[in-house]
């Protein structure tokens, strides 16, 4: 029987040198024949970013904080709660008149909504009349009257 000798891989260090600067040229090489997806691609990118920036409207948020002696957060949950699906709803005329804004003052409000300020676990019940309204609207000039709005809406709520 007869054994062939194995090549062994040389471990010489000319044959693992990385050629940094031919890999660079290969790289710019590269980059040289996909130019022009590259530039679509950038292209595309551009137009997409500048069309989502120019189409979305800002949306600001804020957060009041209030306080009940007679309300309980549960209630003014369910108010704010009310309020917020007579808003979803599209039915800006009652919302108008429940919160005293104009009605494009009302079509800016994205989102109301209504929390204990103090947190507890899901077995203890805050009763400290502590609640946060958080507003989110697409006209940074709703917010100051929506705060007072708000407060009325609570304040002259029939079921209070």
């Amino acid at each position: 029987m007869l054994l062939e000798k194995i090549p062994r891989a040389k471990t010489n260090s000319e044959e693992t040198e990385i050629d940094i600067v031919g890999l660079f040229n290969s790289f710019v090489l590269l980059l040289f024949e996909k130019r022009i997806y590259l530039l679509v691609t950038f292209i595309v990118g551009i137009v997409v970013g500048l069309t989502l920036f120019y189409l979305s409207k800002p949306v600001y948020q804020s957060q009041m904080t209030g306080y009940s002696e007679s309300l309980k957060i549960e209630v003014v949950q369910g108010i704010i709660e009310d309020l917020q699906r007579t808003i979803e709803e599209k039915d800006y005329i009652l919302a108008q008149k429940f919160l005293g804004l104009s009605k494009e003052k009302v079509k800016s409000i994205q989102l109301l909504s209504c929390r204990s300020a103090i947190e507890k676990s899901i077995y203890e019940k805050d009763e400290s009349g502590i609640f946060i309204i958080e507003a989110q609207v697409t006209n940074l000039d709703v917010l100051d009257s929506l705060a007072f709005g708000l407060e009325h809406y609570l304040q002259q709520n029939e079921y209070v």
